[in-house]
This record gives C-alpha cells, sequence and structure tokens, in this order.
C-alpha cells in the first residue's frame, strides 16, 4: 500500500452495532416499509385494547356491585397491559445485545490505515486488505461513518475516534470510491 493517509484506531461497542443496523434499514426500502408498517399496526392495535379496556371498565363502574368492578377493573387491567405490550413490542428499535454478545472481539482494538490505493484492517492477527472499488456504499449517522462492502457487511467507523479529521476524511473516502455519502 501507498503510504497512509488516515489512520483510526478503535474498539466497537454494542451501541456502534446498532447503529449498523440502523445504517444498513435506511438503505433497504422494503425494510423501512416493513418497518414503518408494523409500527403502525401494533400502535393502532394496542390503541384498539387500550379503547377496549376503558369501555369494559366504564361500563361497570356504575353496576353497584363492588365483585363485578372488582372482575372488571381486573379484566381491564389485563387488557390494557396488553396493550402496552404490543405498543412497546412494534416500536422498540433494534436491541443489539444478542449480535453483541455474538460478537467474539469484544474490547479488541482494530485498526484501520486508509492510502490512496485502498485500506488494511488489522484487529488481532487479523489483517484484511480492501480496495477501494470494493466500497458499494457510504453511509453516515451523527456518530459514525460506515463503509460497506456488501449490502449486509460494512465496516464501522466511530466519528469519536476520529481527532478532527472527519470532514477530510469523509472527502477523502468519496474521492477514493467515487460514492457520495448517505445520511440517515
Amino acid at each position: 500500500m501507498d503510504t497512509t493517509c488516515f489512520e483510526i484506531k478503535t474498539v466497537y461497542s454494542s451501541e456502534d452495532l446498532e447503529g449498523l443496523y440502523d445504517a444498513f434499514l435506511s438503505g433497504e426500502k422494503s425494510v423501512r416499509i416493513s418497518k414503518k408498517t408494523t409500527k403502525a399496526a401494533s400502535t393502532f392495535g394496542a390503541i384498539l385494547f387500550w379503547v377496549f379496556a376503558a369501555l369494559i371498565l366504564i361500563s361497570n363502574l356504575f353496576t353497584g356491585s363492588l365483585y363485578i368492578f372488582l372482575i372488571a377493573f381486573s379484566m381491564s387491567a389485563v387488557i390494557a397491559l396488553l396493550g402496552w405490550l404490543m405498543f412497546f413490542m412494534g416500536n422498540r428499535r433494534f436491541r443489539s445485545k444478542a449480535v453483541w454478545n455474538a460478537y467474539p472481539n469484544k474490547g479488541e482494538q482494530i485498526l484501520f490505515r486508509f492510502s490512496s490505493d485502498g485500506f488494511l484492517s488489522t484487529q488481532g492477527h487479523l489483517e484484511t486488505k480492501v480496495s477501494y472499488a470494493g466500497i458499494v456504499r457510504l453511509c453516515q449517522d451523527s456518530q459514525r461513518l460506515y463503509l460497506f462492502t456488501s449490502p449486509q457487511v460494512a465496516y464501522i467507523l466511530p466519528k469519536r475516534d476520529f481527532i478532527e479529521q472527519v470532514d477530510a476524511f469523509r472527502e477523502f473516502i468519496c474521492a477514493s470510491t467515487g460514492l457520495q455519502m448517505e445520511y440517515h
């Protein structure tokens, strides 16, 4: 490789993997549509549960029987809880806990060396050379840059590890790959 233009050292965190998932979704239209549909359906279903629970409670409020009211209250609480679970499950963000637990290189430093003809990724005893022609998509969010080598695989470059070079690196990687940086 030529002379190093940029050198970035990082250690991935669970938040970095969650950011990668969001970056992946930002490029997949069918996944975004499915995610929005699921969110809308779960919200609508939860509202129906809550309305039904309120109607049960209100209709039994004036029966005059404490026993019937307590049964109605219990049923309403269970139905409202089911509505809350439906809302929560349909609107929760991806949790990277399972992916993070499966990630074998927790705590290991990754060194990226970028030159004019590609970059070298070094982690432990593994060294990977990547040509800029192998990068198919560039993406960023407020905390990271992502260099996708396939629609599902990307190198994560946390902005926290740049020493005030993020803008210069972004210009460099866009020029080197001929790709535009997407923002999500």
